[in-house]
């Protein structure tokens, strides 16, 4: 089984390559530093990025960190690279899919606010542990 892992503040969820899953949630923590911030909460079951099939072939794996700017709406406003898993197609595949997700909003005093946090997503290609 082919995986795509995408980890949110500790909690992974499994993607298989021909079957994605729904990503896990996290609280958002508006007034930390962004590379110490925890991944925002996903109400909106954003899926794992699919695992590029010419990846697969070529045994392509790694992690791909994501800088993420997120509005006080929950939307994507920008995705940038934070650090390559060494493999542009694995890259290019966790930016496209990171650009269509939706978050739930950080808040500061009530009142939802833009914000930026790191998120890594894993490309494996070992069997998922049952």
């Amino acid at each position: 089984m082919i995986l795509a892992t995408l980890l949110l503040q500790g909690v992974a969820t499994v993607a298989t390559a021909s079957q994605p899953q729904t990503s896990a949630t996290a609280a958002a923590v508006a007034s930390a530093p962004a590379a110490a911030r925890p991944a925002p909460r996903n109400a909106w079951n954003n899926p794992s990025p699919p695992y590029p099939t010419r990846s697969i072939e070529e045994g392509e794996a790694g992690t791909v960190r994501l800088k993420m700017h997120i509005s006080a709406e929950g939307t994507v406003q920008a995705v940038a690279l934070d650090s390559s898993s060494g493999y542009p197609r694995l890259d290019q595949a966790a930016m496209t899919a990171a650009r269509t997700w939706r978050f739930i909003p950080a808040k500061r005093g009530g009142k939802a606010i833009p914000y930026i946090f790191i998120i890594p997503i894993e490309f494996s290609l070992k069997p998922a542990k049952s």
